[in-house]
C-alpha cells in the first residue's frame, strides 16, 4: 500500500483538544481497526501497518482534524476533476476520504460538478469507507434545504497516457494528469471548517434549514444551569438577553463532538444528524428560595424543585440561609 496512514491534528481533534476526551468516531468507522483511542491516551493511534488508506476516518471526522485527500479546486473553475488511485495506481487518494466539509470548501469556490475517472471500488484494496456517493447526497441534502445549488457528480474515462509518456516508458510522469490530482491553490491551508460553517449559515429564505448535526434542548428535563453554554468549544448554545431570555441553538457551529450530551446531568440535550433546529427555549428568572441568589429555568418545566436553584436542588433539600458552628 503506498502512501502514509493520515495523522489528526491535535488542535483540531476533539478527543486530543477537549476536556472530555469523548469523541470515539475515527474509531468506529475504521473498516479495518486501525485506529484505537485507548483511555491513557488523548489522540488518536492509528496502526499505520493495519491502515489501508480507505480514508473513512477523514469522512466522518466532525472537526476536520484529518488532513484533506486532496488539495482544493481552482476557484476560477465550477469543475472539479479527480481520479482515485482505483483509476490510477499512481495516485494516493481514495473519493471516499472526502467529507462534507470537503465539499463545502469546493462549493464556496464555485465549483458545482465533480468529474470522477471511472474505477472499480470492488477490486479495490482500500474498501471499506462509506461510498462518496452517500456523502455528496447528504450534502445535497444541506444544500437543498437552504434553496442553495447542488453539486453534480458525473464519471468520465479514467486518464491515458500521453504519446510522450508511452515512448518515455512507465517510469516517465504526466505533468497534465498530475496537475488535475494535484489541484490548485484555495482559499488557505485548510479553510474545510470555515467553508462549512459559512455553507450552513445560508438560509435564502429556507424555512427549516437541515444541519449536519443539530442539537435539541428539552424544556421538560432542562434546569437552566446553563452547562451546555459554558462548556460548548465552539459556541453552539446560547442565552439570549432581553425581556424574554432564552436558550438558542446556533447549529452552524456544532461539529457533533459530544461534550453538551456528556455535561448535561438531566439528560435534557440530544444531538440529532441531518436535522433541523428547535425552536428557542424561553426562560423565566426566578429567585431560589434556599441560597436566594437569582437565577433562571425554561418557562413551565415542570420541575419538582420548581423554587429552587438547580444547585439546591441537587442536594435535594434546602441549603439553610446561615450556618451556626
Amino acid at each position: 500500500m503506498t502512501g502514509k496512514a493520515p495523522r489528526p491534528d491535535p488542535r483540531r481533534c476533539a478527543r486530543a483538544a477537549l476536556p472530555l476526551p469523548l469523541c470515539d468516531v475515527c474509531e468506529s468507522v475504521c473498516p479495518v481497526g486501525a485506529i484505537t483511542v485507548p483511555a491513557e491516551t488523548r489522540a488518536p493511534v492509528i496502526d499505520a501497518e493495519t491502515c489501508n488508506r480507505c480514508g473513512a476516518c477523514a469522512a466522518a471526522c466532525p472537526e476536520a482534524a484529518f488532513p484533506p485527500p486532496v488539495p482544493p479546486p481552482d476557484p476560477s473553475e465550477r469543475t472539479w476533476s479527480l481520479v482515485c488511485s482505483g483509476a490510477d495506481p499512481e495516485q494516493d487518494l481514495c473519493l471516499n476520504a472526502l467529507s462534507i466539509a470537503d465539499l463545502a470548501l469546493a462549493w464556496a469556490g464555485g465549483v458545482r460538478e465533480i468529474e470522477i475517472a471511472e474505477h472499480d471500488c470492488a477490486d479495490c484494496d482500500r474498501a471499506g469507507a462509506r461510498p462518496f456517493a452517500d456523502t455528496l447526497a447528504r450534502f445535497n441534502r444541506l444544500a437543498q434545504s437552504r434553496g442553495a445549488a447542488s453539486l453534480c457528480a458525473k464519471r468520465v474515462p479514467r486518464p491515458r497516457k500521453s504519446w510522450w509518456q508511452r515512448l518515455a516508458g512507465d517510469g516517465a510522469p504526466d505533468p497534465a494528469r498530475r496537475a488535475i490530482l494535484r489541484g490548485r491553490p484555495g482559499r488557505g491551508e485548510d479553510d474545510r471548517a470555515a467553508a462549512l460553517e459559512e455553507f450552513l449559515a445560508l438560509e435564502r429564505g429556507s424555512s427549516g434549514p437541515l444541519f449536519p448535526y443539530a442539537p435539541t434542548i428539552d424544556p421538560a428535563r432542562c434546569t437552566g444551569c446553563d452547562a451546555c453554554v459554558r462548556g460548548c468549544p465552539n459556541g453552539a448554545f446560547q442565552i439570549v438577553a432581553g425581556e424574554r431570555p432564552a436558550y438558542v441553538v446556533a447549529a452552524k457551529a456544532c461539529t457533533g463532538c459530544g461534550l453538551c450530551v456528556a455535561l448535561c446531568d438531566d439528560d435534557a440535550i440530544s444531538v440529532t444528524i441531518d436535522g433541523r433546529v428547535g425552536p428557542p427555549v424561553a426562560l423565566e428568572a426566578f429567585r431560589c428560595q434556599s441560597c436566594k441568589t437569582m437565577t433562571h429555568r425554561p418557562e413551565n418545566s415542570g420541575d419538582d424543585h420548581a423554587e429552587l436553584c438547580y444547585i439546591c436542588a441537587e442536594r435535594q433539600y434546602p441549603r439553610p440561609d446561615n450556618l451556626v458552628l
